[in-house]
């Protein structure tokens, strides 16, 4: 990988890889980048996807950019520690703290504090509560109580 970053400076979307139009339609401006370094056309990449050497989604360096297959850039992602967890996860109902808390209150096996309980009070579900104590969600989580 030789040189800086270069980033899109125009419209992104919500996870920072920026878009524009080309010939009529939306695209990633990474693999347009890519296509016009290599004189390929979008068609040519199809269902290939566009990766990032350096973890940088607005970026459009050619010398950043590589090909692969979506399992390819599942593996740079675990490896290169871009893994989401727990309470960055977007959607998540929970904090670490909760959940740490939920596997400490459910680890003393109080009768006040059984699954259902443990789900009406933090807001979320039984069977989720099930999956946390159970260590199938928020594994990573101090206070397991599996």
């Amino acid at each position: 990988m030789s040189g800086k970053c270069i980033n899109h400076t125009f419209k992104c979307r919500g996870i920072g890889y920026g878009y524009l139009q080309h010939e009529g339609k939306q695209v990633l401006a990474h693999r347009l980048a890519y296509c016009q370094a290599h004189s390929l056309s979008l068609e040519d990449i199809s269902g290939q996807v566009v990766r990032h050497k350096c973890d940088n989604p607005k970026c459009v360096n050619p010398d950043h950019l590589e090909i692969g297959s979506q399992a390819d850039n599942m593996t740079d992602k675990v490896q290169r520690g871009r893994v989401l967890r727990g309470e960055h996860i977007g959607n998540s109902k929970l904090t670490q703290d909760q959940v740490s808390e939920i596997k400490r209150l459910y680890k003393k096996r109080s009768k006040a504090f059984n699954q259902y309980q443990l789900a009406k009070r933090f807001g979320v579900s039984q069977s989720q509560v099930s999956m946390i104590v159970g260590g199938k969600r928020w594994s990573h989580t101090e206070g397991d109580a599996a």
